[in-house]
């Protein structure tokens, strides 16, 4: 009745007609029929406002679903992912994974597919230099970065100038920029990186940017300089500039010896930075190599959907998971080598682009591997035999096989269930998912941002009160007597935001790029890479990490949002098909 009269005066809510204007008593005189009606006005307008957008909202979804369903009708929903056996290593921060991730470029004897989202800054040059160092000594070393263009300073694009002038045939680098799709803004939200085929590579929520390369508590030491924009290209340089002796021949060559040097005591060095986040990735090593290699295929066709919107700026209409496919797809007869188990002697003639000879060269049956010592010591604290499933999940879909998945291990949980995420916005049947685990004597222990810092980051303060209204949507689903089993935790670190994207279920680890929200579990807004993996001892070392995070947090008992949080959520669920 509410939304029906709402409707029925919409009208007039902006209206003159001096037939809305009454006078009503005000202390100890009236209110004239013009201001009367200047206050009912706004008052109406306003009401007008909370309830409508919601609507709009829920329209919206619906548009999309159908939206996809018939755009995309070669997509085969139902096909599982499989497991694959790998060793696993979970890494600290996001220091150590920057350090993992020059290190096994030092492995590097084939090629490297990096997908980081957010590249830029001194961090990104640190990779670029690795990268350029493995360029010179190994000849036939191919190199694809998907990157969003906009974190990409001047000095990136002087490096990237200087790989491509001598490496041209062997480095290509990929804009994944925010673009509209029907009535979905997406983005490439992955973060990976696959080494020769897959042999290795890391998955988490990591960026290569100096906000993620630091760790530790809140510093006053002042911010790096940030480059102006420019109104250039993304990957064209405004102003050329000298370049430092940090890019010359010999330094390069010291800095690559450096990346083979095994020092693990350097990964837990505090180092302070305002406004860092606080993550954590997995790096993967596949024995026989065939899940890392559909890592491999996977990271590859994501850089082609994103080299053709670059080129055409239309994007390709196939479902990013290969297996979701029809085997008789264009795609598959354009790169035969991108069906299962599509391998050749031989690579192909050269050509100028490497992701297009790397999409025209198959997987070699044995791929050869140096410093084999190396990389033994390298992985000799891993977990070694671990099951590990990995799921693409994109703007094409119209429901996510990660979501579905993540719920069906939450009923399935018998004794605990560990939540360590940036966002808390889970869809209605997750949330009450986890209330039933809970119900059934589940411990649940949640670790997010709530803004409970003296000085939170500014986006914590956009999407906390979020959070915290989620938590207390939990909390009432939960039976009274059995709210006991729920402890809440607001990351609190000062400027150093959370960025998890970390769940543990029993002996499962699901973990990777995906947030817990909407763009990433109900719109599928972003492409995304996430993974589960089970473990018992890969599970305990997570959770030793996640517990250093509850040292670092505030534990919430008192659950009450208030009316300015409650408003502050409201808006932020209307806009989160566009920011997440």
């Amino acid at each position: 009745m509410l939304i029906d009269y709402f409707l029925i005066h919409a009208k007039n809510y902006l209206s003159t007609d001096d037939s809305y204007y009454l006078l009503s008593s005000c202390g100890k005189g009236y209110k004239t029929k013009q201001m009367q009606s200047t206050v009912r006005k706004i008052i109406k307008f306003a009401s007008f406002l909370l309830v409508m957008p919601p609507l709009i909202t829920l329209f919206v979804e619906k548009i999309c679903q159908h939206y996809s369903q018939i755009r995309f009708t070669n997509i085969q929903e139902n096909t599982s992912p499989e497991c694959g056996i790998a060793d696993v290593i979970a890494t600290k921060d996001c220091l150590d994974t920057h350090e993992w991730r020059k290190k096994l470029i030092g492995l590097a004897e084939h090629n490297i597919v990096i997908s980081g989202n957010y590249c830029g800054d001194q961090a990104f040059n640190e990779v670029l230099t690795c990268i350029l160092a493995r360029l010179r000594e190994v000849k036939e070393l191919r190199v694809v970065i998907i990157a969003h263009p906009k974190f990409l300073k001047n000095n990136n694009k002087i490096l990237m100038k200087k790989i491509r002038t001598y490496y041209k045939k062997r480095f290509v680098l990929i804009a994944s920029p925010n673009i509209n799709l029907g009535f979905k803004n997406i983005t490439n939200h992955t973060k990976c990186t696959v080494i020769d085929y897959g042999k290795y590579y890391i998955q988490g929520g990591t960026g290569i940017k100096d906000n993620f390369r630091y760790r530790g508590k809140f510093s006053k030491s002042k911010k790096t300089s940030v480059q102006p924009k420019t109104k250039d290209d993304a990957f064209c340089v405004k102003k050329e500039k000298k370049e430092k002796t940090a890019y010359d021949d010999i330094v390069i060559s010291s800095i690559n010896e450096n990346v083979k040097k095994i020092d693990r005591s350097a990964v837990f060095e505090e180092k302070l930075l305002p406004n860092s986040f606080r993550d954590q990735d997995f790096v993967f090593y596949h024995k026989q190599g065939e899940e890392g290699n559909a890592v491999y295929q996977e990271a590859l066709f994501l850089a082609y959907k994103w080299d053709r919107y670059a080129k055409d700026k239309s994007f390709p209409r196939e479902n990013w998971d290969l297996k979701k496919l029809d085997p008789t797809d264009v795609l598959f007869k354009r790169y035969p080598t991108l069906l299962k188990n599509k391998t050749v002697k031989k690579p192909p003639e050269e050509n100028k682009n490497p992701l297009y000879h790397l999409l025209k060269t198959g997987i070699p049956l044995v791929i050869s591997e140096s410093q084999s010592s190396y990389k033994n010591f390298l992985f000799q604290d891993a977990c070694v035999d671990v099951n590990v499933r990995t799921f693409f999940t994109g703007p094409e879909d119209y429901q996510s096989d990660w979501k579905r998945n993540m719920i069906e291990k939450v009923r399935q949980a018998q004794k605990r269930i560990a939540i360590d995420h940036m966002y808390f916005q889970p869809p209605s049947d997750l949330r009450k998912a986890i209330a039933e685990a809970a119900n059934r004597g589940v411990k649940i222990t949640i670790v997010t941002a709530l803004g409970s810092s003296a000085a939170p980051p500014t986006s914590e303060k956009f999407f906390a009160p979020r959070n915290l209204v989620n938590l207390f949507k939990l909390k009432q689903d939960v039976l009274t007597e059995k709210r006991d089993n729920l402890t809440f935790y607001s990351y609190a670190q000062g400027k150093n935001g959370l960025h998890k994207k970390v769940m543990i279920i029993d002996d499962y680890i699901l973990a990777g790029s995906g947030n817990m929200g909407t763009k990433s579990l109900t719109l599928i807004g972003d492409h995304e890479m996430n993974f589960e993996a089970k473990s018992q001892e890969l599970a305990k070392k997570t959770m030793a990490i996640i517990q250093k995070d509850i040292l670092k947090s505030r534990k919430i008992t008192n659950i009450n949002p208030s009316v300015r949080q409650r408003v502050q959520s409201m808006f932020h669920y209307w806009g989160s098909n566009k920011w997440g």
